[in-house]
Protein backbone atom coordinates (compact mmCIF):
# COMPACT_ATOMS: atom_id res chain seq x y z
CA UNK A 1 0.00 0.00 0.00
CA UNK A 2 1.07 3.57 -0.63
CA UNK A 3 0.51 5.34 2.67
CA UNK A 4 -3.26 5.89 2.49
CA UNK A 5 -4.37 8.65 4.81
CA UNK A 6 -7.01 8.19 7.50
CA UNK A 7 -10.51 7.91 6.06
CA UNK A 8 -12.02 11.17 7.28
CA UNK A 9 -12.95 13.09 4.14
CA UNK A 10 -14.79 11.07 1.53
CA UNK A 11 -15.83 11.83 -2.02
CA UNK A 12 -18.83 10.00 -3.44
CA UNK A 13 -19.53 9.99 -7.19
CA UNK A 14 -22.90 8.59 -8.24
CA UNK A 15 -25.83 9.56 -6.01
CA UNK A 16 -28.46 7.28 -7.55
CA UNK A 17 -30.80 4.78 -5.93
CA UNK A 18 -27.84 3.01 -4.34
CA UNK A 19 -25.30 5.79 -4.00
CA UNK A 20 -27.56 8.31 -2.29
CA UNK A 21 -28.48 6.15 0.74
CA UNK A 22 -24.91 4.85 0.95
CA UNK A 23 -23.56 8.39 1.07
CA UNK A 24 -26.21 9.38 3.63
CA UNK A 25 -25.04 6.57 5.91
CA UNK A 26 -21.50 7.91 5.65
CA UNK A 27 -22.82 11.28 6.80
CA UNK A 28 -24.62 9.60 9.70
CA UNK A 29 -21.29 8.02 10.67
CA UNK A 30 -19.84 11.55 10.95
CA UNK A 31 -17.63 11.46 7.88
CA UNK A 32 -17.21 14.64 5.87
CA UNK A 33 -18.66 13.69 2.48
CA UNK A 34 -18.47 15.52 -0.85
CA UNK A 35 -21.01 14.27 -3.39
CA UNK A 36 -21.29 14.47 -7.16
CA UNK A 37 -23.88 13.29 -9.68
CA UNK A 38 -25.04 14.19 -13.19
CA UNK A 39 -28.51 14.72 -11.69
CA UNK A 40 -28.85 18.06 -9.93
CA UNK A 41 -31.92 16.70 -8.16
CA UNK A 42 -29.84 13.87 -6.70
CA UNK A 43 -27.15 16.32 -5.62
CA UNK A 44 -29.76 18.50 -3.92
CA UNK A 45 -31.14 15.49 -2.01
CA UNK A 46 -27.62 14.70 -0.85
CA UNK A 47 -27.03 18.34 0.13
CA UNK A 48 -30.28 18.38 2.13
CA UNK A 49 -28.99 15.34 4.04
CA UNK A 50 -25.92 17.32 5.10
CA UNK A 51 -23.44 16.58 2.33
CA UNK A 52 -21.33 19.05 0.39
CA UNK A 53 -21.84 19.48 -3.37
CA UNK A 54 -20.41 21.67 -6.11
CA UNK A 55 -16.85 20.40 -5.78
CA UNK A 56 -15.12 19.64 -9.12
CA UNK A 57 -13.29 16.32 -9.46
CA UNK A 58 -9.93 18.12 -9.38
CA UNK A 59 -10.72 19.59 -5.96
CA UNK A 60 -12.33 16.40 -4.67
CA UNK A 61 -9.17 14.44 -5.41
CA UNK A 62 -7.12 17.08 -3.63
CA UNK A 63 -9.26 17.19 -0.47
CA UNK A 64 -10.44 13.62 0.03
CA UNK A 65 -8.76 10.64 1.66
CA UNK A 66 -11.12 8.18 -0.07
CA UNK A 67 -13.31 8.48 -3.17
CA UNK A 68 -16.11 5.98 -3.78
CA UNK A 69 -18.13 5.48 -6.93
CA UNK A 70 -21.54 3.89 -7.45
CA UNK A 71 -22.26 4.00 -11.17
CA UNK A 72 -24.73 2.26 -13.53
CA UNK A 73 -22.43 0.78 -16.17
CA UNK A 74 -18.90 -0.23 -17.12
CA UNK A 75 -18.81 2.66 -19.59
CA UNK A 76 -19.59 5.17 -16.84
CA UNK A 77 -16.97 3.65 -14.52
CA UNK A 78 -14.35 3.68 -17.27
CA UNK A 79 -14.99 7.35 -18.00
CA UNK A 80 -14.93 8.41 -14.34
CA UNK A 81 -11.74 6.49 -13.55
CA UNK A 82 -9.78 6.41 -16.79
CA UNK A 83 -10.96 9.50 -18.67
CA UNK A 84 -8.58 12.36 -19.41
CA UNK A 85 -9.91 14.17 -16.34
CA UNK A 86 -10.72 10.95 -14.52
CA UNK A 87 -9.89 9.97 -10.98
CA UNK A 88 -6.77 7.96 -11.77
CA UNK A 89 -5.16 10.67 -13.88
CA UNK A 90 -5.85 13.33 -11.26
CA UNK A 91 -5.06 11.26 -8.15
CA UNK A 92 -1.87 11.41 -6.16
CA UNK A 93 -0.34 8.74 -3.88
CA UNK A 94 -2.09 8.58 -0.52
CA UNK A 95 -5.66 8.57 -1.80
CA UNK A 96 -7.77 5.40 -1.90
CA UNK A 97 -10.19 4.85 -4.80
CA UNK A 98 -13.07 2.39 -4.33
CA UNK A 99 -15.58 1.35 -6.97
CA UNK A 100 -18.78 -0.27 -5.65
CA UNK A 101 -20.33 -0.69 -9.11
CA UNK A 102 -20.79 -4.05 -10.82
CA UNK A 103 -18.54 -3.98 -13.88
CA UNK A 104 -16.45 -6.39 -15.93
CA UNK A 105 -13.42 -8.07 -14.32
CA UNK A 106 -11.36 -6.80 -17.25
CA UNK A 107 -12.17 -3.21 -16.32
CA UNK A 108 -11.13 -3.88 -12.72
CA UNK A 109 -7.71 -4.92 -14.00
CA UNK A 110 -7.36 -1.91 -16.29
CA UNK A 111 -8.17 0.52 -13.49
CA UNK A 112 -5.84 -1.25 -11.05
CA UNK A 113 -2.99 -1.20 -13.56
CA UNK A 114 -3.44 2.52 -14.24
CA UNK A 115 -3.77 3.29 -10.52
CA UNK A 116 -0.65 1.28 -9.66
CA UNK A 117 1.27 3.23 -12.28
CA UNK A 118 0.29 6.44 -10.43
CA UNK A 119 1.10 4.92 -7.02
CA UNK A 120 -2.59 5.04 -6.05
CA UNK A 121 -4.53 2.31 -4.23
CA UNK A 122 -7.72 0.91 -5.75
CA UNK A 123 -10.33 -1.54 -4.47
CA UNK A 124 -13.10 -3.15 -6.51
CA UNK A 125 -15.94 -3.57 -4.01
CA UNK A 126 -19.30 -4.47 -5.59
CA UNK A 127 -22.28 -4.77 -3.26
CA UNK A 128 -25.36 -6.92 -2.82
CA UNK A 129 -28.51 -6.09 -0.91
CA UNK A 130 -30.30 -3.66 -3.19
CA UNK A 131 -31.76 -0.29 -2.32
CA UNK A 132 -33.27 -1.64 0.90
CA UNK A 133 -29.84 -2.80 2.04
CA UNK A 134 -28.32 0.55 1.09
CA UNK A 135 -30.92 2.42 3.12
CA UNK A 136 -30.76 0.11 6.13
CA UNK A 137 -26.96 -0.20 6.14
CA UNK A 138 -27.16 -3.96 5.66
CA UNK A 139 -25.28 -4.26 2.36
CA UNK A 140 -22.82 -7.05 1.63
CA UNK A 141 -19.47 -5.84 0.27
CA UNK A 142 -17.36 -8.26 -1.79
CA UNK A 143 -13.95 -6.63 -1.99
CA UNK A 144 -10.95 -7.45 -4.15
CA UNK A 145 -7.58 -5.74 -3.83
CA UNK A 146 -4.72 -5.17 -1.41
CA UNK A 147 -5.49 -6.30 2.14
CA UNK A 148 -3.74 -3.24 3.56
CA UNK A 149 -6.05 -0.94 1.58
CA UNK A 150 -9.05 -3.02 2.64
CA UNK A 151 -8.10 -2.72 6.30
CA UNK A 152 -7.78 1.05 5.97
CA UNK A 153 -11.22 1.22 4.32
CA UNK A 154 -13.02 -0.88 6.93
CA UNK A 155 -14.51 2.11 8.83
CA UNK A 156 -15.96 3.32 5.52
CA UNK A 157 -17.42 -0.08 4.62
CA UNK A 158 -18.82 -0.56 8.12
CA UNK A 159 -20.68 2.74 7.84
CA UNK A 160 -22.53 1.46 4.76
CA UNK A 161 -22.85 -2.30 5.20
CA UNK A 162 -23.27 -5.22 7.54
CA UNK A 163 -21.38 -8.04 5.83
CA UNK A 164 -17.89 -6.98 4.73
CA UNK A 165 -15.73 -9.56 2.96
CA UNK A 166 -12.20 -9.26 1.66
CA UNK A 167 -12.32 -12.01 -0.97
CA UNK A 168 -8.60 -11.93 -1.76
CA UNK A 169 -5.95 -9.62 -3.19
CA UNK A 170 -6.88 -10.30 -6.81
CA UNK A 171 -8.61 -7.11 -7.91
CA UNK A 172 -11.40 -8.95 -9.74
CA UNK A 173 -12.15 -11.44 -6.94
CA UNK A 174 -15.01 -9.40 -5.50
CA UNK A 175 -16.47 -8.78 -8.95
CA UNK A 176 -16.33 -12.48 -9.83
CA UNK A 177 -18.08 -13.27 -6.55
CA UNK A 178 -20.76 -10.68 -7.29
CA UNK A 179 -21.28 -12.04 -10.82
CA UNK A 180 -21.72 -15.56 -9.42
CA UNK A 181 -24.24 -14.11 -6.97
CA UNK A 182 -26.10 -12.43 -9.83
CA UNK A 183 -26.09 -15.67 -11.83
CA UNK A 184 -27.78 -17.49 -8.95
CA UNK A 185 -30.25 -14.63 -8.51
CA UNK A 186 -31.18 -15.01 -12.17
CA UNK A 187 -31.79 -18.74 -11.76
CA UNK A 188 -33.85 -18.24 -8.59
CA UNK A 189 -35.89 -15.42 -10.12
CA UNK A 190 -36.69 -17.47 -13.22
CA UNK A 191 -37.72 -20.39 -11.01
CA UNK A 192 -39.99 -18.24 -8.86
CA UNK A 193 -41.58 -16.73 -11.98
CA UNK A 194 -42.32 -20.17 -13.45
CA UNK A 195 -43.67 -21.45 -10.12
CA UNK A 196 -46.04 -18.50 -9.63
CA UNK A 197 -47.22 -18.74 -13.24
CA UNK A 198 -48.15 -22.38 -12.57
CA UNK A 199 -49.81 -21.42 -9.27
CA UNK A 200 -51.91 -18.73 -10.94
CA UNK A 201 -53.16 -21.15 -13.59
CA UNK A 202 -53.96 -23.64 -10.83
CA UNK A 203 -56.10 -21.01 -9.07
CA UNK A 204 -53.94 -21.12 -5.93
CA UNK A 205 -54.05 -18.27 -3.45
CA UNK A 206 -50.62 -16.65 -3.82
CA UNK A 207 -50.49 -15.33 -0.25
CA UNK A 208 -51.31 -18.78 1.08
CA UNK A 209 -48.78 -20.36 -1.27
CA UNK A 210 -46.05 -18.04 -0.01
CA UNK A 211 -46.93 -18.87 3.59
CA UNK A 212 -46.55 -22.59 2.90
CA UNK A 213 -43.46 -22.50 0.70
CA UNK A 214 -41.71 -20.07 3.02
CA UNK A 215 -41.58 -22.81 5.68
CA UNK A 216 -40.72 -25.56 3.19
CA UNK A 217 -37.67 -26.46 1.13
CA UNK A 218 -39.08 -24.37 -1.69
CA UNK A 219 -38.27 -21.23 0.32
CA UNK A 220 -35.70 -18.80 -1.08
CA UNK A 221 -34.59 -15.31 -0.14
CA UNK A 222 -35.33 -14.14 -3.68
CA UNK A 223 -38.90 -15.43 -3.43
CA UNK A 224 -39.35 -13.80 -0.02
CA UNK A 225 -37.82 -10.48 -1.04
CA UNK A 226 -39.65 -10.16 -4.35
CA UNK A 227 -42.97 -11.32 -2.98
CA UNK A 228 -42.97 -9.09 0.09
CA UNK A 229 -41.41 -6.05 -1.59
CA UNK A 230 -43.08 -6.12 -4.99
CA UNK A 231 -45.72 -8.75 -5.73
CA UNK A 232 -47.75 -8.56 -2.52
CA UNK A 233 -47.64 -4.76 -2.55
CA UNK A 234 -48.17 -4.56 -6.34
CA UNK A 235 -45.12 -2.31 -6.49
CA UNK A 236 -43.34 -2.07 -9.83
CA UNK A 237 -40.68 0.53 -9.01
CA UNK A 238 -37.14 -0.50 -9.98
CA UNK A 239 -34.67 -1.22 -7.22
CA UNK A 240 -31.29 -0.39 -8.70
CA UNK A 241 -29.19 2.62 -9.74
Amino acid sequence: MNGVKSCEKIGFIGLGNMGLPMSRNLLLANFTVYGMDLSKEAEMSFHQAGGTIGLPVEKMVELCDVILTSLPSSNAVEKVFLGEKGLVNLAEPGILLIDTSTVTPELNHRIEKAARHKGVDFLAAPVSGGVIGAKNRTLTFMVGGAKSAFDKAMPVFNAMGENIFHVNENIDSGTNTKLINNLLIGFYTAGVSEALHLAKHSNLDLDRLFEMLNVSYGQSRIYERNYKSFMQMITLNPGFL
